[in-house]
């Protein structure tokens, strides 16, 4: 309500107005829109806008790549827990949307693959931000944010994935930090 409210009255504000700070309100964006369509059960829209390899470029570029990860995991896994209860599916489902439940005009998803797809989606944006970048510290950072994608996809019930993405992860730290800091 805040944000619309301020949208609506901004030739009020102030130039100096911190919150019409262009920045900002991208930064706003990335990070709570898909959450508010998942709340909104506009499963479709938000699976779509999750998965968009804009989005998530959209969204490293303005929150980094560990608040990035971070909001993309998150919503991802905000995202299968919501569908799933909603349309009734057990928690422990790795699979989800069944075609008799969906209305005739939202098409059935699978919220695993939408997790799995999007912690792929994610991890390759960073990785191609890495091999541009290559430094050191880009290389802890991409180390974090697969250690990040896998501590989400095992909150997500996605274990297989989140073991290949831990295994990942530790086999980065390793050559970051050597064997001896085990």
């Amino acid at each position: 309500e805040l944000l619309c409210h301020a949208l609506l009255n901004e030739e009020k504000e102030s130039e100096d107005s911190p919150f019409f700070d262009g920045d900002n309100v991208e930064k706003y964006i990335v990070a709570h829109l898909s959450n508010h369509l998942i709340r909104a059960r506009t499963y479709q829209k938000a699976s779509d806008m999750i998965l968009d390899k804009k989005f998530i470029q959209r969204r490293i570029k303005a929150l980094g790549t560990l608040e990035a990860t971070h909001h993309q995991m998150s919503d991802l896994v905000e995202f299968r827990k919501e569908y799933n209860r909603v349309h009734g599916k057990s928690e422990n489902s790795a699979n989800a949307g069944d075609a008799s439940e969906a209305t005739p005009k939202q098409k059935s998803l699978d919220a695993g693959k939408v997790v799995r797809e999007g912690s792929r989606r994610i991890v390759t944006a960073i990785r191609a931000i890495e091999s541009k970048d290559s430094d050191a510290g880009g290389s802890v950072d991409v180390a974090v944010c697969i250690a990040t994608v896998g501590d989400h996809l095992l909150k997500a019930r996605q274990t297989k994935e989140s073991i290949s993405r831990l295994e990942e992860a530790t086999v980065l730290f390793r050559d970051i930090f050597g064997s001896y800091n085990e």
